[in-house]
C-alpha cells in the first residue's frame, strides 16, 4: 500500500500480508497520511541492500489503532512508531 505525499489513507478491520518492495515499505510505504484501524501488517519483507521498514517505511504521519505490526524484515517500522518496534 503506497500513500503520496499530501493524500490520506485508512485502512479498517484489514490485513497487508506476504507483499514485498525493493528497499522501503515492503507492507506499506507512506508519505503522506495513513491511519491503521484494526489492521494486521505482517510477512512483509523489503528486499535489497540498505533495506527498511519491512512492515511500514514511514517519511510522513502513521496511527496505529489496535493493530499489530510484526513479523516483517528486516524491521517492523522505520523509523519506529507508537505502537510499533523499529
Amino acid at each position: 500500500m503506497f500513500t503520496t505525499a499530501g493524500h490520506t489513507a485508512r485502512i479498517i478491520r484489514s490485513t497487508i500480508a506476504a507483499n514485498s518492495a525493493g528497499n522501503l515499505g515492503g507492507g506499506v510505504d507512506n508519505r503522506g497520511t495513513t491511519t491503521l484501524v484494526r489492521t494486521l501488517v505482517r510477512f512483509n519483507p523489503a528486499l535489497g541492500s540498505g533495506a527498511a521498514g519491512g512492515g511500514i517505511q514511514n517519511a510522513g504521519t502513521v496511527v496505529l489503532r489496535r493493530s499489530v505490526v510484526d513479523v516483517n524484515s528486516p524491521t517492523d517500522c522505520a523509523p519506529a512508531l507508537p505502537g510499533c518496534a523499529g
